[in-house]
């Protein structure tokens, strides 16, 4: 009889390991798939219509608040929005390193002109716009951008380079603290890596 006890002992420690290592698994699981779930907590998407654009196609750009409130954003320069390129591993929103070459690059307000040059219209007032609850803002991008001069708005036009890219957008909002007074949380979201060839 006592045989039989051990045999089922064994055969009860077996279990409870197997089903310990499952339930550390799960757990493991659960903790990750949160973790991803926070990197895009935000209410508010930015997204690109496509994973992979080639030369000279338009990239659109979609913003949508999913929020129950209003959001605030302000354009930075000349767009409300950033582009930043995966370069060692690290993102970089740097226009020289997206241009390979020294410089500010306007990607928005610019007019291309039949000699391939370009002018630029900047918009320097600095005013913050609302994106309603519901609302969503699309905007079409080149792949170019215009070379500021530093006397002239009048200057060559130029592509960014193939890679990895991101678009970025960073808003607020006003909300209540634990104690009922009003803040303003700044947020910055980004989309899915695309490719440009």
């Amino acid at each position: 009889m006592n045989i039989f006890k051990r045999k089922n002992d064994k055969k009860n420690e077996k279990l409870f390991l197997v089903l310990s290592i499952i339930l550390i698994f799960l757990l493991l699981l659960i903790f990750i798939l949160s973790l991803m779930g926070f990197a895009n907590a935000s209410d508010v998407k930015v997204s690109t219509d496509k994973k992979r654009y080639s030369e000279g196609e338009i990239l659109n750009i979609k913003i949508l608040n999913q929020k129950d409130i209003p959001i605030s954003y302000k354009k930075i320069v000349d767009r409300i929005w950033g582009i930043q390129l995966l370069e060692k591993g690290e993102w970089n929103g740097s226009t020289e390193v997206i241009f390979e070459e020294k410089g500010k690059y306007f990607l928005e307000d610019k007019v291309k002109n039949s000699d391939e040059t370009c002018q630029i219209i900047p918009d320097f007032s600095n005013v913050a716009s609302s994106l309603p609850s519901g609302d969503e803002i699309s905007i079409g991008w080149d792949q170019m951008g215009c070379l500021a001069a530093s006397r002239d708005t009048k200057t060559y036009i130029k592509r960014v380079k193939s890679g990895t890219y991101r678009i970025s957008f960073s808003f607020s909002y006003k909300t209540k603290d634990g104690s009922g007074s009003e803040v303003i949380v700044s947020e910055t979201v980004y989309s899915q890596p695309f490719n440009i060839k």
